[in-house]
This record gives C-alpha cells, structure tokens and sequence, in this order.
C-alpha cells in the first residue's frame, strides 16, 4: 500500500493521463467551457428568433380574426338595418366596391392600425347589442335587454 498512513493508502499508483496534443494543463476545459457558452448563446438566440415567429404568427392570425369579425359585424348590421330599420344606408356597414378597393391599398401601405380595428369591431358590435339585440359571438337575437344581459356573457370574442 501506498501512501503515509499504510492501512488507508493506495493499493495502485495513480495513473498518468497522457494529452495526445500539446496543450497545457486546463486548457481543454477552458476549451470546453468556451465551447458550451457558445452553444448557450446560440440556443439562446434561437429561442429568441423563434419567440419572435410565433408572436408574429399570432399578432397576423388575430389581426386576420379581427377583419372576419368587422366584415361579419357589417354585414349582419346591413342586413338588421334594412329589415328592420329600413335604413338606406349606414356608416357602419361595408363599404362599395371602390372604397373596398382603396381600403385594400390602404392596408398594403400600412394604414390599418390595429386599435382603429379594434374600436371599429367595438362600435360594431355595440351598436348591434344596443339597437338590434344581437350578439355576434352567440349569434342569436335576444327579445329583451334583461335577456340579452343575463344569457350572453359578454360582448367580446374572448367571453364566449
């Protein structure tokens, strides 16, 4: 046995590690070290870009709902406006084909603010629940407010 203490010593020497390249002591751990912050870096950066797609898919798939939900609002608001109103024409319903038409260049250059959207689908769907007794996300007309109130949990999409 080896060592000072005979009873509790080595039985083997300790072996020697030879290094294939001539690199000092730690330096292949400094290596390894540097090795494993460039990955952590990189695996960041990743998650990042990816956080970012995602919240780009989600801001383009909401912003998509919210112009279903404004052309649904101005259509069934027409329709309640003629049948019942006999109104011949409304601020709030869709426009003809050449405003359409504008409007689609609009969005192109970037003018379609997403809080101007938002409102506009508020007004909308305001002015159903109020004048007409209609809730677009139950799609049901309601006979009174009281019932209208007390059945539907809410004039937004995220309610129902």
């Amino acid at each position: 046995k080896l060592g000072p203490n005979q009873s509790k010593g080595l039985i083997e020497p300790i072996p020697i590690k030879i290094h294939p390249s001539r690199s000092g002591l730690g330096e292949e751990n400094e290596k390894k070290e540097k090795i494993r912050i460039k990955e952590e870096i990189k695996n960041k950066f990743n998650r990042q870009i990816q956080s970012t797609y995602q919240d780009h898919l989600k801001q383009k798939y909401y912003l998509k709902r919210l112009h279903i939900d404004i052309a649904k609002c101005q259509s069934i608001c027409e329709r309640f406006d003629r049948e019942k109103l006999n109104l011949e024409e409304n601020i709030l319903w869709k426009k003809n084909k050449q405003d359409e038409e504008d409007d689609d260049e609009e969005e192109q250059s970037g003018n379609d603010d997403q809080s101007n959207m938002e409102n506009q689908l508020k007004t909308l769907t305001n002015y159903l629940r109020d004048t007409h007794l209609y809730c677009i996300w139950c799609g049901q007309t309601f006979e009174t407010l009281d019932e209208l109130q007390n059945i539907c949990p809410g004039n937004e999409r995220d309610l129902h």
